[in-house]
């Protein structure tokens, strides 16, 4: 019987640490969600930056395009 209960105590504390690290664990997971949240964000900012450095490159060509023709124009 003793040795029974014993045997219940020590599943019991495995179960209990189990337990600790899963709380451990989804403690620990909203973090690392939202630290990826910040790094995608970051990306997601830099694409935009580059993107539109595009375009405003491709608009200052294509004006100053026009502008040649024109003059060849005149």
């Amino acid at each position: 019987m003793i040795r029974r209960l014993m045997l219940k105590k020590r599943e019991n504390t495995e179960a209990a640490q189990i337990n600790a690290e899963g709380l451990q664990i989804n403690t620990e997971a909203p973090q690392i969600n939202t630290e990826e949240s910040q790094v995608n964000a970051e990306e997601i900012q830099r694409n935009i930056e580059a993107e539109c450095s595009k375009n405003v490159s491709f608009l200052l060509n294509l004006s100053t395009r026009c502008v040649g023709d024109v003059r060849r124009k005149w």
